[in-house]
């Protein structure tokens, strides 16, 4: 039986790697998260409604995902979505977001657990996100007549290149799957020549165009009031890198002699940095408060004077997009490969990034195809194209509606998920 191979390859490695996953085990809370459960001791699910298994592997996954979770629960009412993850992190996402799912590790990818997980879920159907290819899962779900479908499917140029060579294996596993949503048509070509029948593969769109933030005005003049951004011209730096710090801090100095009541929100992607940010703006004389410190002043009453809002919370920077008039999304002016541009741009904000978008080439591409992003080559283009947006308050405007637009067209694919999930779910 095919399990039994996959068992002998993963003892295998297993053994190879037994003296770094005991040194782990001892030294890493995460290597330790839900041990019970990895080994398939799943607790059962209250009541006796029907279930539907959902894998999501981490945080990005969850979060992708919330969209199409509350779809399931429109679609099933009644049925208890069981919510597997796979880190930490992702487990107390999860906490927070579904409570009401049963959530639980997924069980490590040996016959047994996975024998022992089925019997406790007994699920109607086993739904992977994105690309959750677990063997022995799969194949016995497909055994138990249990459906497998894989929703929001990719497969990246790597990874095919990488899985190709061992089409055979790959087929031996997506032949048991019953449907496949890919993310778009190159994707769903790449699980068609990996094994997957091409009857059950559709595209149907990405998620991630289901979960962006939506326009509120009155939400937006909130931000701005209690970031005591009120009033001001608002340039907002996020998830920047070294370098990309001390370009906008040169811009922002350059461009506030024609633009007196402007305001840079400066966020960097990584907060070890924030001392380095600090040391920046003192050596340019700007005057400069921690968004905990302006926190602080409002809540004690008081005002807080600055030129330049220093991010240094988590979790906030979508939030903080709202205020902002134009947006620079970092990791691109130096080689990052970019950050996650959808976010300002489903705010109707106009964005500005660098050339280094390798991370988000897709995402760019489909702003830049609708004139719906600003996309400069150098620290010399970032000056000009914010003083050009800064002084064009129609041409923002132009810009934000363009990609907002945009990215409201590719939503859907969640909904158009369900509707073919429905047609292989077992009720």
């Amino acid at each position: 039986m095919l399990s039994h191979l996959f068992d002998a390859l993963y003892l295998t490695g297993l053994t190879v790697a037994s003296p770094y996953l005991a040194f782990k085990l001892l030294t890493d809370e995460r290597y330790r998260f839900a041990l019970p459960e990895r080994f398939g001791r799943i607790p059962p699910p209250a009541g006796d409604s029907p279930r539907l298994w959902l894998h999501c592997a981490s945080v990005g996954e969850i979060n992708l995902s919330r969209h199409f979770i509350r779809l399931l629960g429109e679609a099933f009412p009644g049925w208890t979505v069981c919510l597997s993850t796979m880190t930490p992190t992702g487990r107390r996402l999860a906490d927070k977001l579904f409570p009401t799912s049963h959530r639980f590790a997924l069980p490590i990818d040996l016959s047994w657990p996975v024998r022992l997980s089925l019997d406790v879920l007994s699920p109607r159907a086993l739904i992977l996100v994105e690309l959750e290819l677990w063997p022995n899962l799969i194949l016995e779900a497909s055994r138990r007549g249990i459906p497998v479908a894989i929703v929001n499917g990719r497969i990246s140029d790597r990874g095919f290149e990488r899985s190709y060579p061992l089409r055979r294996v790959f087929r031996s596993i997506l032949s048991r799957v019953s449907l496949v949503c890919a993310q778009n048509a190159t994707y769903a070509e790449r699980f068609v020549a990996l094994g997957a029948a091409p009857g059950a593969v559709s595209v149907t769109g990405n998620m991630k165009y289901d979960v962006l933030p939506s326009y509120d005005p009155e939400r937006e003049r909130k931000v701005r009031e209690e970031a005591s951004l009120a009033g001001r011209l608002v340039l907002v730096g996020g998830s920047t890198h070294k370098g990309e710090d001390e370009a906008l801090i040169a811009a922002f100095e350059a461009l506030r002699k024609d633009f007196p009541t402007l305001a840079l929100v400066l966020a960097p992607r990584h907060p070890e940095r924030l001392h380095a940010v600090k040391e920046a703006l003192e050596n340019a004389g700007l005057p400069f408060c921690l968004r905990t410190e302006q926190r602080e002043a409002v809540r004690r009453g008081l005002a807080a004077n600055f030129d330049v809002l220093v991010v240094d919370t988590m979790g906030e920077l979508v939030e903080l997009y709202r205020a902002a008039d134009v947006a620079f999304v970092g990791g691109s002016l130096v080689p990052h490969g970019g950050h996650n541009v959808l976010e300002p741009a489903a705010l109707r904000k106009p964005v500005v990034t660098g050339p280094h978008c390798f991370n988000f080439t897709e995402e760019v591409a489909l702003l830049r195809s609708a004139d719906g992003i600003v996309q400069v080559g150098s620290e010399a283009g970032l000056g000009d194209a914010l003083r050009t947006l800064l002084a064009r308050p129609e041409e923002r405007e132009r810009i934000g509606n363009l990609a907002a637009e945009t990215l409201r067209e590719k939503s859907g694919a969640g909904q158009r998920n369900i509707d073919l999930l429905r047609n292989i779910v077992l009720v």
